[in-house]
């Protein structure tokens, strides 16, 4: 196989995106990442095509360090080129994609350096709403007066729900798309219970998440909720689906989703990397 790394997110679309749209919700991360940093390119990312003898695109590859290589959906063949070519370079923190690809690159590279399973996720995605029970409360569009709220939330879901992730940044996409009308609150009297945002257009489809209840409000239906509404507004909007990733450690989160309707589509395998050792 042939390994192609692209200088910029444009290129890489532009030999990658019918492949990566042929399957659009599983391979929303890399997806959905390329076409953000298309638009807002950030420093130091890697975009990567890998190729069948004869040319067709058997894969495809994003990172933006220090946080992990995000892998299209592809054989585990693919996968394992993936680590020949890369394995070794410190820049590779980890993999992140499909379970068949993302367990090979992480079955080769443990040949040579420490690999931990990290997290085993569903993909979802969501093409027909199913309306939750009736929940006090209604979602709003966040705005900059909720960046002081928003903050300490999403550091908080940071480290209950990937905490093997590197500490998120004050000024992350998710609080920087409060300009957007992409980050929503749940409100019951004026009180904000529950936050959401959408990250990443694929395309047809846009992402949910993170979604975010603290813990002294939960087990009162606001997630779905929240979610369920803000569905509908990616719906209102234009889009085919919306699709996210919940933790299989996490019953009550896949719960909540399969409920208005999300079905899974896909496992999602997320290793560290640690060079030697």
């Amino acid at each position: 196989m042939k390994i192609i790394e692209h200088p910029s997110a444009r290129d890489f679309l532009s030999a990658a995106e019918a492949f990566l749209s042929d399957n659009e919700a599983i391979n929303n991360f890399p997806l959905g990442l390329a076409r953000r940093m298309e638009a807002t390119p950030t420093p130091g990312a890697r975009f990567l095509t890998v190729h069948h003898p004869e040319g067709a695109i058997a894969g495809a590859a994003v990172q933006t360090p220090p946080w992990r290589l995000t892998l299209s959906e592809c054989s585990a063949a693919t996968g394992s080129a993936l680590a020949d070519f890369l394995v070794g370079q410190e820049s590779i923190t980890g993999v992140s994609g499909p379970a068949g690809p993302a367990d090979a690159m992480a079955s080769r590279w443990a040949k040579r350096a420490h690999v931990a399973l990290c997290q085993k996720l569903t993909v979802y995605v969501l093409t027909q709403l199913i309306p939750p029970p009736p929940t006090p409360g209604a979602l709003r569009v966040a705005s900059a007066e909720d960046r002081p709220l928003l903050r300490p939330w999403l550091a908080a879901f940071s480290a209950e729900a990937i905490p093997h992730d590197p500490p998120p940044n004050p000024e992350s996409p998710t609080v920087a798309q409060l300009e957007m009308g992409n980050t929503w609150v749940w409100e019951v009297d004026g009180e904000a219970v529950c936050f959401l945002a959408s990250g990443r257009s694929t395309g047809r489809g846009r992402t949910i998440g993170p979604v975010y209840t603290p813990p002294e409000h939960r087990g009162r239906g606001y997630a779905a909720a929240a979610t369920a509404a803000a569905s509908q507004v990616i719906f209102d909007r234009g889009f085919a689906f919306c699709c996210l990733l919940a933790d299989q450690a996490n019953p009550i989160s896949n719960r909540v989703y399969q409920r208005i309707g999300y079905q899974g589509v896909a496992d999602h395998h997320v290793y560290d990397f640690v060079v030697g050792g």
